[in-house]
């Protein structure tokens, strides 16, 4: 007969190694001052880490199930282990659906015209010609409705309240035909 809680304890150390791995990574991959080539071969590893990481947690969470059942067919389970694994099965599932959300994130950038500008409540917003991006009160000022601007950006399909100007530069706007 397998033992499972010795599984679910092997399973644990590629959870936890996982885990991480793929925050570790996921920041640095998105820290603003390293390079683009590094920042893209570390998101490589953050992908190949949060799979590793949702496999090793299935995998606990199934042998956590199966030693339960263990322990209840031989009259050994409680009422608190029956309640801390099912909590630890929620937090798996809140951290993966939490990478799977922050890995919808990319970092973009290039030429690009200013559409409009917002200022609410909760800040200061730039609309680029395809994203609508959070920025400083600093950059909100310098920029002008339809002028070309050389912009880096961070921005995230799922959760459009992690868009985020990272630089912004004034571009020679002659060169640029209006009608674009």
């Amino acid at each position: 007969m397998i033992n499972y809680r010795n599984e679910r304890i092997r399973v644990s150390k590629f959870v936890i190694i996982s885990a991480v791995t793929s925050y570790i990574s996921f920041q640095l991959a998105v820290w603003d001052e390293l390079n683009f080539t590094l920042s893209e071969i570390l998101s490589i590893v953050f992908m190949c880490s949060a799979i590793v990481f949702f496999i090793a947690s299935i995998l606990w969470t199934l042998f956590a199930m199966r030693s339960l059942f263990q322990k209840r067919d031989s009259g050994d389970v409680s009422l608190i282990a029956l309640a801390k694994s099912i909590s630890l099965f929620i937090i798996l599932i809140f951290m993966i659906t939490h990478m799977l959300v922050l890995s919808q994130g990319m970092n973009s950038g290039g030429f690009t015209q200013v559409i409009s500008k917002e200022e609410t409540n909760s800040g200061y917003f730039i609309e680029l010609s395809f994203h609508k991006v959070r920025c400083s009160k600093d950059a909100y000022n310098l920029t002008e409705v339809g002028k070309y601007y050389d912009v880096t950006y961070y921005y995230n399909e799922v959760m459009p309240v992690l868009n985020k100007l990272k630089s912004i530069q004034l571009t020679d706007n002659e060169n640029y035909n209006k009608n674009d």
